[in-house]
Order: C-alpha cells, then structure tokens, then sequence
C-alpha cells in the first residue's frame, strides 16, 4: 500500500517503524514511478527527507499525473512558507517536518483515507481517442528526412489546438535533439523499465518538452541500450503516444529493420523522402517494393522530393515515370535550411516565408487534412501563428 522513498536502503529503517512492514522501499524518482505503475493498490508515497528537494518535487507532479487518487507525503528538515507553497503546486498532499513521529504517522493514515474515498468515486470511461502517426522515411541518407520530420512536427504544432510528438527511431545515429537543439534528459531507453506497463500518462514522463504542444521523444544516449529496445517495446510506445497526442511523426533510420516495421504497421501515413538523383531514386524503388511486401496501402505514401533545384539532372516528371506514382510534394533546396540545422531550429521558425518553409507547412496541410478526410484549409491557418515569432535569416 505504500512506497517509500529514501536515498539509500539504510535510510529506510526508522521510516519503516513508523510505516509498518508492507512498504516498499525504493532510492530513486524512476523506481517510485515504476513501483506506482506496477501495482494499482499503491496508494501512498513516503519521500523521505534526505532526497533532493528539486528532484522530490518533480517527481511528486509526475506521480500525480501518473495516478491523480495517490497520495504524497513528503518529510523536510524543516518547511517554511516557500516550501510549502512548492510542495502543494507539485501535487504533495502533506508536508511533515522530519522527526515528528505522531505527524507522519497522522499524516500517512490522512491521506490513505482520502485517497480511498477517491476511489470509492465511479470513474467514467473516457473514449479512447487514436491520433495519426505520420513515419518519415528515406531509403538512403542525407536526403534531408530529419529536416522534413522536425519541420512537419513544428509545422503541426502551430495549430496550439493540436497535440504533436516528434519520435526519434533511428536508435544509433539519431540526430533530432541536435536538429531541434533540446538539451538530452530522457529518451526511450527509459521506458525500459516500464516495458509491459506503459500508459498514455506516464509515457510522457520519457519526453522532453519542446513548445507547448509539442513534445519529443529521443533516441538513446546510450549505444549499448540500443539491442534492449525491441519491436514489442517500440510498438507499445508508439500506440500509447498515439492515444496521447494528436499527431505522432515518427522520424526513421535508412534501414528498414524490425523496429521499423513496427512502425509501418501502425502508421496512417508514410511520406517517403527522396532527392532527384540516381541513387536516392533507386533505393526509393527498393524502400516501395519492400513497403508494398509487407502490404502497406499505397494511398498512404506521400513522395516528397528534397532539395529541388531548377537544374537538376533529374526532373520531378522523370522521377514520378520511375517510381510510378504522383509526387506529393517538392521542397526546394534553400540556404535557409542548412542554417537552421546550425542553429538548432526548425527552418519555418526563422522564416515561415522561405520556400522551403512553405512547402513543409504544405505538407503538414495535406497530412492534416487527410486526417479528418477534408478539403485542406489555408496555408494561412498555418502562417499565422509563426508570423507572430520573431524570425530573421541573412541572405
């Protein structure tokens, strides 16, 4: 019925006089929150006094979105007025001062109580909703797919009525945290722990915050946590983000390997980049052959062509003969894009007026309006929320 969380298993035995024997007794944020995932009687969480105060309270807001009815009491050497104000907005239920047997005592059985009386309330099934998972893909490297993903997901995002996930799969050489320049906390190899438990609650505990509405979920940092991560454990992520968000770009490596084909099972759209010239056209044809072997409709390919220029060797009339299917979209090669992959932004946040920057706001037009199977609206609809940004790109 409860956890305890203390820094180090020496520190747990005066607690556990207090608390009794059916605690258990964990010494980090992470294991708290699989301990709480694991187990639906968990209702009471003991932090103890001696874990930091920052990664106390964070975890305490993490805990409560995991399971709104649990109950925290954290234990400070001293609480003034700051930390109780701190404690209540990160979700604590009661604040004890560390020594006071009789309170913690008091305030564990208080809590236990209300969090019963939570329970005992019917819960209304809510319907599950399914976003749209939208996997960028490209059979061969440097044909631009991270710089497509990460500008289609700020692209969707600019509508702040939608939820949007950017997924970096390509597990060894993901380039996405650079691309979007976020600082690497958390990434998929967190979710290791959870494997079998997840939930479109504490998935968001593995993702890191970009905007608003837009969250990313990051490769590993970790090489040797890449063979740990398994098409079953890619699967159940993907399907809980997908019940999180409302879009969910999955960004891939060249490769099309069993993680992948997780992927593929459960995209509704696969926008295949492509640059016009030999090579990239001959993998493109090989990437549509193994696509149409593991029996992905073709009315879910969306051709998108990268860094077109006026005089390139290949017309987009030659490539769409080749390939025997209509190009969705044609990008323009431009100076902008190679200077947001040095800064560290997308290219439509520094100019959403760019070329490029409008054919990527195109494309997350198409995506989202086939989503809800509609004409697709103004470009303006997308323009607008950027133009309210400052944005500046040297000529």
């Amino acid at each position: 019925m409860t956890v305890l969380w203390v820094s180090a298993l020496s520190k747990a035995h005066r607690y556990s006089i207090i608390l009794g024997n059916s605690v258990t007794v964990v010494t980090s944020a992470r294991q708290a929150i699989a301990a709480v995932s694991a187990s639906a009687g968990e209702g009471l969480v003991v932090i103890g006094s001696d874990v930091e105060m920052h990664e106390a309270f964070a975890a305490a807001s993490q805990l409560q979105v995991l399971r709104p009815s649990l109950g925290t009491v954290m234990v400070r050497e001293r609480a003034d007025a700051a930390t109780y104000a701190l404690a209540m907005n990160s979700g604590v239920r009661f604040l004890v001062v560390d020594g006071d047997a009789a309170e913690l005592l008091a305030a564990t059985q208080r809590s236990l109580s209300i969090t019963a009386g939570l329970q005992d309330f019917a819960v209304v099934p809510v319907p599950s909703k399914r976003g749209q998972l939208i996997m960028v893909f490209s059979a061969k490297g440097g044909c631009g797919k991270t710089t497509v993903s990460t500008n289609l997901a700020v692209a969707l995002a600019a509508d702040r009525s939608h939820s949007v996930c950017l997924v970096d799969l390509d597990l060894q050489f993901g380039d996405v945290a650079i691309a979007l320049n976020l600082e690497p906390r958390r990434n998929i190899a967190d979710a290791l722990e959870l494997a079998g438990k997840l939930s479109s609650q504490n998935i968001e505990t593995f993702l890191t915050k970009c905007k608003t509405n837009l969250s990313v979920l990051l490769s590993p940092f970790d090489p040797a946590h890449i063979e740990s991560i398994t098409p079953e454990l890619v699967g159940e992520v993907l399907k809980n983000l997908i019940s999180a968000f409302d879009y969910v770009v999955v960004d891939t490596p060249p490769a099309i390997t069993d993680v992948i084909i997780e992927a593929i099972d459960l995209a509704d759209e696969c926008v295949l980049v492509t640059t016009l010239d030999a090579p990239s056209i001959k993998n493109l044809k090989l990437a549509m052959a193994t696509l149409d072997g593991l029996q992905l409709s073709r009315e879910k390919w969306r051709v998108v062509a990268n860094l077109v220029t006026t005089d390139g060797i290949v017309s987009l009339t030659e490539l769409e003969r080749a390939i025997g299917m209509p190009v969705s979209l044609a990008v323009p090669a431009s100076r902008l894009v190679a200077q947001s992959v040095n800064l560290g932004k997308a290219a439509i946040e520094l100019n959403p007026l760019d070329p490029a920057s409008v054919s990527f706001q195109l494309l997350a037009q198409k995506l989202q309006a086939d989503s809800i199977d509609d004409k697709p609206r103004s470009i303006l609809n997308f323009v607008r929320p950027l133009l309210s940004a400052n944005w500046a790109v040297k000529r």
